[in-house]
């Protein structure tokens, strides 16, 4: 019983821990990309790849490996279509773009400063949406995104 109940505990600490961090790393990677710092290499500011969210799924369902190579830890401007709008476990705003899989969805994470613009966002808009992409595990991610 006593094991349970340290489970529990430290269980609820990641969580809390991740929850502090949250909307933190947000900004912070959209502080990273407004000042050029995107690039995985460190040595020079990139450019933010232009890419569509159908392409960008399209990309990671051919070849996940080659796709991480070309987009993980860059910048980059996705446009589609807004599939969802909501809130993560944590409470971190987000919207899901349209891909050409049911499923799987660019998962875009805002900051609480864009609380705003997703409250007047909708269901079917086309959006142009600048972040830095996380890679795949479910869904394709973005953090620290804005609408451009």
């Amino acid at each position: 019983m006593k094991h349970r109940h340290t489970v529990s505990a430290m269980t609820l600490a990641v969580f809390v821990l991740l929850e502090i961090g949250s909307t933190d790393t947000e900004e912070s990677i959209e502080t990273d990309i407004s000042s050029g710092n995107e690039s995985q290499s460190g040595s020079e500011p990139s450019v933010a790849v232009r890419v569509t969210a159908t392409q960008l799924f399209a990309d990671y369902e051919a070849n996940e490996v080659s796709a991480d190579e070309k987009y993980k830890g860059e910048a980059l401007l996705v446009s589609g279509t807004i599939e969802n709008i909501g809130k993560d476990l944590f409470d971190t705003m987000y919207v899901s773009l349209k891909t050409d899989n049911a499923f799987i969805n660019v998962k875009c994470m805002f900051s609480d400063e864009h609380k705003s613009q997703l409250a007047n966002a909708a269901k079917g808009q086309r959006v142009t949406i600048k972040g830095k992409c996380d890679g795949k595990v479910i869904d394709i991610t973005l953090r620290g995104c804005r609408f451009e």
